[in-house]
């Protein structure tokens, strides 16, 4: 044996090259009917333009969240820690009352009851109210 068909055999061993095929992941196409739909959509309503604000201002989001849906809990999350981080505590103390505090009210955290995921999500919320009532207090004595 060479010692180029030695080098070939090792490669080949190893599995970095060969005749094995790598698996190609098959995309799902988008039907003509469900292009149409979207485009349809696109053309009555034109193309979304978000604001600096449109994540606190999404007012159709904030109607219909649901404390059950991760999604919609990371949303409301998202939407509290970006108003702590811009510095607006007192927006963000009334988002917490509005939306997160009524999103929880019905859950047994307390009791040990709720889901783990969801009391994480609520600890979170309840630790930023308190730092926004903190520096509330530092800013305005």
């Amino acid at each position: 044996m060479t010692d180029q068909e030695a080098n070939n055999n090792s490669v080949n061993d190893c599995g970095k090259q060969g005749n094995t095929k790598s698996k190609v992941k098959q995309r799902k196409g988008q039907t003509d009917e469900e292009y149409r739909i979207q485009k349809a959509e696109f053309e009555e309503t034109g193309p979304v333009i978000n604001t600096q604000d449109w994540f606190i201002d999404n007012k159709s989001k904030l109607e219909t969240i649901s404390k059950d849906a991760k999604i919609d809990r990371k949303f409301i999350l998202n939407a509290i820690e970006l108003l702590y981080f811009r510095r607006r505590y007192d927006e963000c103390l009334q988002f917490i009352e509005k939306y997160a505090e009524s999103m929880y009210e019905n859950d047994d955290i307390s009791s040990g009851n709720s889901n783990k995921k969801i009391d994480k999500d609520f600890q979170q919320i309840l630790h930023i109210k308190s730092k926004c009532t903190e520096k509330l207090v530092v800013i305005q004595p």
